[in-house]
C-alpha cells in the first residue's frame, strides 16, 4: 500500500480504510492548524469526519476537517447542529456543503422520531 493508506477493523468488524498521509497534510494546509469547531491553534490536533463514516461519510476532502482532540471527542459521531454550524462559515464550499447536508440529515431524524415517537434506529433512516 503505497499510498499511505491504511486498514483496520471498526468495532463491527468491516474493514475500514483510513486517510492517507497526503491527505491528513492537505487538510491540515488547508484549514491551516486550526480547529474547525472552537478556532483554537495551540492544541492536539485530529482528522473529523463532518458527515461521521458510520452515518455515510466518506475519506474526501470535503467531508475532513481539522479538529482539536477536546471537540473531537465531544462532537463523537453526532449531527449535531451546534457542531455543524460553525462549519457554515468554513472558507471550503465542499465543508460548507458537507455541514448543511449534516444539518438537513439531522432535522429529517428529529422529524422522524418526533413522528414515530422516538423508536427510529440510526439505519432506518
Amino acid at each position: 500500500m503505497g499510498s499511505g493508506l491504511y486498514r483496520r477493523r471498526d468495532g463491527y468488524g468491516r474493514v475500514r480504510v483510513g486517510t492517507s498521509r497526503d491527505q491528513r497534510r492537505a487538510v491540515y494546509g488547508r484549514d491551516g492548524y486550526q480547529c474547525a469547531y472552537c478556532g483554537t491553534t495551540t492544541a492536539m490536533f485530529q482528522i473529523d469526519h463532518v458527515i461521521p463514516f458510520w452515518q455515510g461519510g466518506r475519506n474526501v476532502m470535503g467531508n475532513l476537517v481539522v479538529a482539536c482532540v477536546g471537540c473531537n471527542k465531544a462532537k463523537g459521531a453526532t449531527l449535531e447542529p451546534r457542531w455543524l454550524n460553525p462549519l457554515l462559515e468554513h472558507p471550503v464550499e465542499k465543508v460548507r456543503a458537507k455541514a448543511r447536508r449534516g444539518l438537513e440529515k439531522h432535522a429529517f431524524r428529529q422529524r422522524l422520531v418526533k413522528m414515530t415517537g422516538g423508536k427510529v434506529e440510526a439505519t432506518s433512516y
